[in-house]
């Protein structure tokens, strides 16, 4: 019948919207990531030179990160169940093991992420370069720099709108 059939569609687009938020949630958290490994690398990882400008982006990774631990299953050690309640809420003991698999996510992604921003140092920084002087780049003189090359604006002329 027409339930039955609504409700088939239903579960599977709410499974690719499962899959597809999971997988963006992990880059979320890479994104917000990125920030803050970056101005490490900017300072040669010397202590006292990251600024608290990353402080939202933290904000947010752990916002991300706990929804994939609390509620989508994604620790092992808590399992397949929902670890909080409709308020997003966990006893203490839940609360502390949430706690603990955040910060282990989180050192692993920071691996990843700070080994991908070394080994594309080089393109970053022309990018970061560029940004601070020409304020906009066109997702074309993006692909550019990413590329290796060299885009020929000069910093004040209009941005092209091809």
């Amino acid at each position: 019948g027409i339930n039955a059939e609504y409700g088939k569609q239903w579960y599977q687009r709410r499974v690719r919207e499962a899959v597809v938020s999971t997988q963006s949630t992990g880059a979320q958290i890479d994104i917000a990531l990125g920030g803050r490994v970056g101005e490490e690398l900017l300072a040669n990882f010397e202590a006292n030179k990251v600024t608290t400008g990353c402080s939202s982006d933290m904000r947010s990774a752990t916002y991300y990160a706990e929804a994939l631990i609390k509620t989508c299953g994604y620790s092992k050690r808590i399992g397949l169940i929902q670890a909080a309640d409709r308020n997003n809420e966990a006893d203490d003991l839940t609360e502390q093991i949430v706690h603990e698999e955040v910060k282990k996510l989180f050192d692993e992604r920071y691996e990843v992420v700070k080994s991908e921003l070394i080994k594309h140092k080089k393109v970053w920084l022309s990018l970061t370069d560029h940004l601070a002087s020409h304020k906009t780049l066109t997702g074309g003189e993006v692909k550019i720099l990413f590329g290796g090359g060299k885009i020929n604006r000069k910093p004040g002329d209009p941005i092209p709108s091809h």
